[in-house]
């Protein structure tokens, strides 16, 4: 079975989803620890984060063509994912820039050694960009997950639509 867009985007759009939510949670436990292995595992994650959102946007691109064919997607419900995938993947890179610039800065010393501003930007830049992602996923779950053909109503006995088979009940 051969791989499209849409599949493809699926395998990678959980990676700066993850990412940036286990960076900033490593961030957070090395800013009340003042651990700095936490801080540098944030730091390299929140980079990482930032790049496969480049990789998530790449493929979205792709899917978003192919999946406004599906007879089953909402109308606008690509363009808000779309939308909010592009405020994450800004939110991301300039978060993942400011990690990177941290990491840079604390190459030779401790990261408790960087200005307090910059810790500081660094959590709120993961703070937001964890925060976008997230909600960039969401709207990309209800392209589907709202699909009018899954609200089917299967309790009262209902019948999936024309071309549509439907998933039988356990």
């Amino acid at each position: 079975m051969p791989i499209d867009a849409a599949h493809l985007h699926l395998l990678v759009n959980h990676f700066p989803v993850v990412l940036s939510i286990v960076g900033l949670t490593s961030l957070a436990v090395g800013a009340v620890t003042r651990r700095d292995f936490y801080w540098r595992a944030g730091l390299q994650l929140m980079v990482l984060a930032a790049i496969a959102a480049v990789v998530a946007i790449l493929t979205g691109e792709s899917a978003s063509d192919e999946i406004r064919q599906r007879a089953f997607v909402l109308r606008g419900t690509i363009g808000a994912h779309s939308s909010a995938a592009y405020a994450a993947l800004w939110a991301l890179l300039i978060g993942g820039a400011i990690s990177a610039y941290a990491w840079w800065r604390a190459r030779a010393s401790d990261v408790g050694a960087l200005p307090a501003w910059l810790r500081e930007l660094v959590l709120i830049a993961a703070l937001v960009g964890a925060a976008l992602v997230g909600y960039a996923a969401y709207r990309g779950g209800i392209i589907v997950h709202d699909a009018p053909v899954l609200q089917v109503d299967r309790a009262a006995g209902a019948i999936a639509p024309e071309g549509v088979q439907a998933i039988p009940q356990p």
